[in-house]
């Protein structure tokens, strides 16, 4: 069921290269397969397409902060909106979908 997950994921990253959602979607896969960075580069593409949504913000920096990049990190931060960056300052991220 997993493969078939991941699969099913970047099929719909190919069909729908423009959609934050599906962005957000491979990052996660990426954080589960714990490849930070390959994660932040999908959370950076969602926010880039959808940059009200403030969980792409969040899981950007965190996935650049487990990736060891403190300073992408903070440079993130400092630009995500203000939903994002209050989530961000209780020290917990979210619960993921």
């Amino acid at each position: 069921p997993r493969a078939r997950r991941r699969a099913a994921r970047r099929l719909s990253a190919r069909r729908a290269p423009r959609d934050a959602a599906v962005r957000r979607e491979l990052g996660y896969l990426f954080l589960d397969l714990e490849r930070p960075q390959q994660a932040a580069a999908q959370f950076q593409q969602s926010v880039e397409l959808e940059p009200e949504e403030a969980l792409g913000w969040v899981w950007l920096v965190q996935s650049l902060r487990l990736a060891g990049d403190q300073a992408g990190a903070e440079s993130w931060m400092a630009r995500a909106p203000a939903t994002a960056q209050a989530m961000l300052r209780t020290g917990r991220p979210p619960e993921r979908p």
